[in-house]
């Protein structure tokens, strides 16, 4: 599996944030995203496929390396 990049993290978080409703448009969006990250430790994983969920079972490093990535991500929103 290949890591990631933010401009795929990004797209993933809209994708997600499409499929449950959330409008991205709103200034709260990164608030929203970040209380969710905030509460569940992971959250990363619902943006992944089961590919990339197995491979991270086996690959901690990449997985905090993503976490971060992500948490980057949202505070550019």
């Amino acid at each position: 599996m290949e890591t990631l990049n933010s401009s795929e993290l990004r797209q993933r978080l809209y994708d997600y944030s499409n499929q449950v409703g959330f409008d991205t448009q709103k200034d709260s969006f990164r608030e929203v995203i970040s209380f969710l990250i905030d509460i569940d430790q992971n959250f990363l994983y619902t943006l992944l496929n089961s590919e990339e969920v197995r491979y991270l079972a086996t690959h901690r490093d990449v997985e905090e390396r993503l976490k971060r990535q992500l948490e980057q991500v949202v505070e550019s929103l």
